[in-house]
């Protein structure tokens, strides 16, 4: 039988003891704990400080001290690596769980998902008083009629209070003021005639208040006028007025037409009775004075 050279013995015995070696660690991978993170911090214990690969963990999410991360180390040179897997998932525990998403809720297309309201918080406001709530009829009970609720009319306004309007008016040269007429012009443009009393006097009751105009007029006499404004339940008396004569064709201008109506009757029954200024019955010298001290006026004149 040949002999084998002892080069080949040793060869020999070093592969055995290779494959035995690797066969160790494989078992011992194949029944030590599993993390995922241990072949990564046996790979940086390799090549980093232990206090660098402390960090490194940190900002992952798992918080190991770093005696743990030395210890790791020294027993990476000196023991097997079962003994080092289980060192390295004791310091650095479990990973960290990870967030199962919800399960949508399925919806037909027709409802698609709303968005949750974003509920805000209301804003700081000044209390306000609470307004009177509106009284509401109560709800109709079994068997009873319906209440009519009443309804709100709306009142017409108050009106300004009535004033009156007064005075007096006279016939120049005449004693007494029979035949005088006063029209009365309203705010609202409308007309009050009225005949004046036996001394001239007169009344409007009930005068509404606003401007007003007043014409007294009387034939053969030059009309007269004022205007004035009356207030709300104003008692207003107006001064005396007097109406001159000499209007004998009843223009209301005293002319040298009505000096030939005199001319031509004078000394004789006045033709029509506004040519008698002074109503004697006869047209002589005190008619023509009358004329000519109102010769060349024009009514209506001021209310004087």
């Amino acid at each position: 039988m040949r002999r084998i050279p002892g080069y080949l013995i040793i060869a020999l015995c070093g592969v055995l003891l290779m494959t035995f070696s690797v066969l160790t660690i494989f078992t011992a991978d194949a029944q030590s704990p599993q993390h995922p993170l241990v072949p990564t911090v046996m790979a940086m214990l390799t090549q980093m400080p232990p206090q660098a690969v402390a960090t490194q963990l940190a900002q992952m999410g798992y918080i190991v001290p770093p005696a743990t991360m030395a210890t790791a180390q020294a027993m990476l040179q000196q023991m097997p690596p079962q003994a080092v897997f289980e060192t390295l998932v004791a310091g650095i525990g479990g990973p960290p769980p990870t967030p199962v998403p919800p399960t949508p809720v399925s919806q037909s297309p027709a409802q698609p998902t709303a968005a949750p309201p974003v509920i805000e918080p209301p804003a700081a406001q000044t209390p306000q008083p609470a307004a009177p709530l509106p009284v509401q009829p109560s709800p109709e009970s079994p068997g009873q009629p319906a209440q009519p609720v009443p309804e709100t009319t709306a009142q017409p306004p108050t009106p300004a209070p009535v004033g009156r309007i007064s005075g007096s008016v006279r016939r120049a040269e005449l004693p007494d003021s029979g035949g005088i007429n006063l029209v009365l012009t309203r705010p609202d443009g409308t007309t009050l005639n009225i005949p004046a009393g036996a001394e001239g006097l007169f009344n409007f009751a009930g005068m509404e208040p606003g401007d007003y105009t007043l014409e007294a007029r009387a034939g053969g006499f030059l009309s007269a006028w004022t205007t004035f404004t009356l207030e709300a339940g104003q008692d207003l008396i107006l001064p005396p007025a007097a109406l001159l004569a000499g209007d004998t064709n009843g223009d209301n201008i005293v002319d040298l037409t009505d000096a030939v109506m005199l001319a031509a009757n004078f000394n004789a029954p006045p033709p029509v009775p506004e040519a008698d200024l002074n109503r004697d019955g006869w047209i002589d010298i005190r008619d023509l004075a009358i004329l000519g001290s109102a010769f060349g006026l024009a009514g209506p004149l001021a209310w004087e």
